[in-house]
């Protein structure tokens, strides 16, 4: 049964926001000297109570000078993982310590260590790798060798999704393909943050030491601090040293990109390093095309999880402004029978989606799932697991949500996507106007790159909008605003 959605009591309004018109711009976003911890405080208790995948009144929230402080239990570790993405990205917080508990039902360590096994040995980034398991009062243990930090991070996050697992402990050990010398990590390190839209490089620096990637610096959030640790993990990386680079949200506007835009080429090159290098795709042979900002792809991949990520991984670079996937997924084949049981077990062994009733068809690698799931993220949360299955190469979605919560009036919806816009520390210098109907949100206006086009989406959608209507355009870009949806990271 999906929760009811907290809501705070009718705040005295405008005409226009009784309308459902809600309006940021760069005069009513935050004054940088005057917001403070109980600002802060307020707004992310807000977002976490808004978040239909946590449980309500679930995690508690304590702000001094910047750094939150996340508490309470949560029924598993992906959930108290999604909290402290949620408050790491919210503008002002410098640092999250989270001692969320996980507490949910008790499982057998066998019957657990089996679905961990069968959900690595079942994802397309780590099939291939020999990991040892070992479970302990719900603690997992992994060993084994792997080649980059990034797959160690992969085979953390697989082991930790699944319903029981109230740790996981990282032991697998790095070889990294080839001998690169520390100035050849640097250099790489270097390239990926020039290249990637998520960062603003200009106050970053890196210092590499017998493989160790020091970085330093100032960045514009906890979540932009995040993502430059993932950044970092390149090949021959053996430790990521991030505690210097410090978070100073009201340094956002004052770190920004040339504005002198790439040509098509250096777009190209530049989309190739992140596919070939991401182990999540393992198709070196994609064919890239970029005119005016469109990043055209090509080829053949592995999984349906490889063409998700590799889409994922051209958004993310900076000069593309839309992606247009051609990628045909060729698979070795599966029967239907045996990849229904596949995607049926890890849906019933994912903490996230164990407890939804779905009903899986599989027929020559494409999945269907139908049923009934109590929220949006839920609904999100279903396709990913299906989509990283071996075997599987489409995913059709026909799952239904739950109909027992009424939609936010027009005037609260518009409100609530207004706050998350002034909250999400990637939307500086806009000026957007919001609008709601019957549960769409509508967003018009300018901002300043893709990845606010793409956030300014995601925000409406976290705010409860059923539908978006997505007519942002983009600071001194005269072509339409891409229409490729935002991709969703599940926690």
């Amino acid at each position: 049964m999906q929760r009811p959605r907290a809501t705070t009591a009718r705040p005295a309004t405008p005409a226009s926001a009784s309308r459902g018109v809600a309006t940021r711009t760069e005069e009513t976003a935050h004054d940088r000297s005057s917001i403070d911890d109980e600002d802060i405080g307020a707004a992310l208790r807000r977002r976490l109570a808004r978040d239909d995948a946590l449980p309500p009144n679930a995690v508690a929230v304590a702000m001094a000078q910047g750094v939150a402080t996340l508490t309470g239990t949560v029924p598993h570790l992906p959930a108290a993982r999604r909290a402290r993405a949620i408050a790491a990205s919210t503008r002002g917080v410098v640092d999250v310590v989270s001692r969320i508990e996980v507490r949910g039902p008790p499982r057998e360590d066998e019957s657990l260590e089996d679905d961990v096994r069968r959900a690595i040995r079942l994802d397309p980034a780590m099939a291939d790798r020999a990991i040892e398991i070992e479970v302990h009062d719900a603690i997992v243990t992994l060993r084994s060798v792997v080649r980059t930090l990034t797959e160690a991070r992969l085979a953390e996050e697989i082991a930790g999704s699944v319903r029981g697992v109230r740790a996981v402990q990282n032991d697998l050990q790095l070889e990294p393909m080839g001998d690169p010398t520390d100035e050849q990590i640097r250099a790489s390190v270097l390239a990926r943050l020039q290249r990637d839209v998520r960062v603003d490089p200009a106050r970053i620096d890196v210092m590499v030491d017998d493989g160790t990637v020091a970085l330093s610096g100032v960045v514009g959030s906890v979540a932009e601090r995040d993502v430059v640790h993932e950044i970092a993990e390149v090949s021959g990386a053996r430790e990521i040293d991030a505690h210097a680079l410090e978070v100073q949200w009201w340094a956002r506007d004052t770190l920004r990109r040339d504005a002198t835009p790439l040509d098509d080429a250096r777009i190209t090159s530049a989309v190739r390093d992140e596919i070939t290098s991401d182990p999540r795709v393992r198709a070196p042979n994609v064919a890239i095309d970029v005119t005016s900002g469109l990043a055209t792809l090509r080829g053949i991949v592995p999984s349906a999880y490889a063409r998700t990520a590799a889409v994922e991984d051209a958004l993310n670079v900076v000069g593309v402004r839309r992606v247009g996937d051609q990628l045909q997924v060729h698979t070795d084949p599966v029967e239907g029978s045996e990849l229904q049981q596949r995607v049926t077990e890890r849906l019933a062994s994912s903490a996230w989606t164990s407890d939804s009733e779905i009903e899986v068809g599989a027929q020559e690698g494409r999945v269907a799932l139908r049923g009934t799931v109590a929220s949006r993220f839920l609904r999100r949360a279903a396709r990913d697991v299906a989509t990283r299955i071996v075997g599987v190469r489409d995913v059709d979605d026909q799952l239904a949500l739950e109909e027992d919560v009424e939609p936010l009036e027009d005037w609260e919806l518009a409100a609530e996507v207004q706050s998350g816009l002034e909250w999400n520390p990637f939307l500086d210098r806009m000026n957007v106007q919001v609008t709601a109907s019957e549960g769409i949100a509508t967003l018009r206006g300018e901002v300043d790159d893709v990845r606010a086009f793409r956030e300014a989406e995601r925000e409406a959608y976290d705010a409860g909008a059923l539908e978006v209507v997505n007519e942002l355009s983009i600071r001194g870009v005269e072509i339409v605003a891409p229409r490729t949806p935002a991709p969703t990271r599940i926690e």
